[in-house]
């Protein structure tokens, strides 16, 4: 299990970070079937921080991160997709570079914006699912034990699986 910061660093840290954008290069989606009322659909959810870059002089940090939902028809015959997203999101920060260390930023990462970023998405595949012309598709919420089991696996991807009676 990684080490966790100093409270104080960390504190230090977190007092100086602030969130200057959140910018949205790829959104995609698809409706491959629109889906009949009471139909069962299995939604099934992927997200992975995908890129960190951090500026030569440690002042600002772009956090990438990627989420991909699909919908499929939930019978036992066939699971047939019926929608899906992509949606890519950069979150830009701004950071104080006397504060500034890797371990400091992975460890806000794993606590802090990752809980910002899938809020983000929350609400961007609300908004996307409403234009695709379905009933909205609502992100489950994170639980906070999945930051541990993070920590126990060392990396920020999660995959996630999802019924509901009908969209």
């Amino acid at each position: 299990m990684r080490k966790l910061p100093d409270s104080e660093k960390y504190n230090r840290f977190i007092q100086d970070l602030e969130i200057l954008n959140i910018h949205f290069p790829e959104v995609f989606w698809k409706l491959h079937q629109i889906p009949r009322p009471k139909t069962r659909i299995q939604n099934e959810f992927e997200f992975d921080i995908s890129e960190i870059k951090i500026s030569p002089e440690k002042d600002k940090v772009v956090i990438r991160s990627f989420l991909h939902v699909r919908g499929r028809k939930d019978s036992k015959k066939r699971k047939e997709l019926l929608y899906e997203m992509r949606l890519t999101q950069d979150l830009f920060l701004q950071v104080n570079a006397e504060h500034f260390s890797e371990d400091l930023l992975e460890f806000y990462i794993r606590k802090n914006a990752v809980i910002s970023i899938v809020s983000v998405f929350r609400e961007r595949v609300r908004e996307v699912s409403f234009l695709m012309g379905i009933r909205p598709i609502i992100l489950p919420a994170i639980k906070m034990g999945i930051a541990r089991e993070e920590e126990k696996k060392g990396s920020h991807k999660e995959e996630r699986k999802e019924s509901s009676e009908s969209l």
